[in-house]
């Protein structure tokens, strides 16, 4: 098995967006994390954490410690279709469309970031989920690996397996739906943010469960927040 191409990421930025997801407009990232204990204030330290109920009893300036969560699951969804444009023709039969391109190198480039995200992810202990289509004789698939030690070999051997070369693809929405309670957060992956083919099944999941992740990030959606390959990638660069 020839791996996809993989290079050091910090997965920071896949963590954080998952707490802020969740905090919404209710408060602070901290709002998400561990108290593990206090220390005497240093300056610099963020007013945010001073222990005013400490101070207010004791008269002693300490800040508050806190252990960052990491989300429980991650789930990368890739729409290979969305490297693609595609032409409307008609004859006597009706309408029919044509590919009129394909961005191969592009898609290859999101397969590698996706790898070195699980990678990165497996080194926090962090549970991954590759949801694929179908396409010409592939049949769609959702993997994940039933022990965490095991995930990286099993989840870059699906993405090694991938043999997409621009044909018609989509995904089973009712699979999806019926398994996104164990998603976690879902990252959908593709080439820009107004690419995407799949945008009815992201519809049917929680809006704040999921982000899109992009090779082309220079468009904005107008429900989903994005993450580009820059944003991610640049460790590569």
């Amino acid at each position: 098995v020839v791996y996809p191409r993989v290079f050091p990421l910090d997965p920071a930025e896949l963590v954080r967006d998952t707490i802020d997801m969740h905090a919404g407009d209710r408060g602070y990232m901290d709002d998400y994390t561990l108290f593990r204990g206090s220390r005497d204030y240093l300056p610099g330290d963020s007013i945010r954490f001073i222990n005013w109920r400490m101070l207010a009893r004791q008269g002693e300036l300490n800040v508050n410690l806190y252990e960052p969560l990491v989300p429980q699951s991650i789930t990368f969804l890739l729409d290979l279709k969305s490297f693609t444009v595609w032409r409307e023709e008609f004859n006597n039969s009706g309408a029919f469309y044509v590919l009129e391109e394909f961005h191969d190198e592009k898609l290859e480039d999101m397969i590698s970031l996706t790898a070195s995200a699980i990678i990165a992810l497996t080194e926090k202990k962090v549970k991954c989920t590759l949801v694929l289509p179908r396409y010409g004789e592939k049949a769609d698939e959702i993997i994940r690996s039933e022990r965490i030690e095991t995930q990286v070999p099993d989840l870059l051997t699906a993405l090694s397996a991938i043999s997409y070369k621009g044909e018609d693809a989509a995904f089973s929405r009712n699979e999806i739906l019926r398994n996104s309670n164990s998603f976690g957060q879902v990252y959908a992956v593709g080439e820009s943010a107004n690419a995407f083919t799949c945008m009815k099944i992201l519809d049917g999941l929680d809006e704040y469960q999921t982000r899109l992740l992009v090779r082309d990030s220079n468009e904005e959606h107008h429900i989903y927040k994005t993450i580009g390959y820059e944003e991610l990638g640049r460790k590569h660069e």
